[in-house]
């Protein structure tokens, strides 16, 4: 029923009411910090569907930068986590079997906020993510975070080839409802 609700409001861009629904009715919540403003909530209600999000330049597990804007690919899921976050640590492996198998353009940008980059780093390398695997390293008070108006973990962005917003799935199933309304179009 909560699914049924959220994509209901999705498509009438009541991100509000998402949002709403998200945080209160949504088992088990997800992780945030002091991030979790009523500020941080309403400026996130901001990131709408069809809106172009903003680019950005972030580190990867070798070090090197990759910029948002300068991957060329159908689709983008951008997907903000973190190690300690126990539905990241639920999404992660289902993205990771969906990826392997994936039958349509979708580059994955796994975001990490971790602040320690060797445990962000063991992470990785340890679960083996075939993703652009990014950390932001300032944590909730970090250019992209903000940017994104990031309040918890994990927060997903489905994009087009223009870097507009498709669809903000709460969890992994919306993410893949989200895929199958591309396949339709």
């Amino acid at each position: 029923m909560v699914d049924y609700l959220l994509r209901g409001f999705e498509r009438l861009g009541l991100d509000h009411l998402q949002t709403h629904i998200s945080e209160n009715y949504m088992v088990p919540p997800g992780c945030s910090g002091e991030n979790n403003t009523l500020k941080r909530r309403l400026a996130f209600q901001q990131m709408k569907i069809g809106n172009r999000v903003s680019g950005f330049n972030l580190s990867e597990i070798n070090g090197g930068l990759v910029n948002l804007y300068q991957t060329n690919c159908k689709y983008k899921l951008i997907l903000f986590w973190e190690t300690s976050c126990p539905m990241c640590k639920e999404i992660l492996p289902q993205l990771k079997s969906w990826y392997y198998g994936k039958d349509i353009d979708v580059e994955v940008f796994a975001i990490s906020i971790d602040e320690d980059r060797a445990a962000w780093q063991d992470f990785i390398l340890n679960y083996d993510f075939p993703w652009i695997n990014l950390n932001e390293p300032n944590k909730w008070g970090g250019k992209v975070t903000t940017d994104y108006n990031l309040y918890a973990t994990p927060t997903m962005f489905l994009l087009d080839e223009k870097n507009r917003i498709l669809a903000k799935p709460i969890d992994f199933t919306g993410f893949l409802e989200a895929l199958s309304e591309l396949s339709i179009e």
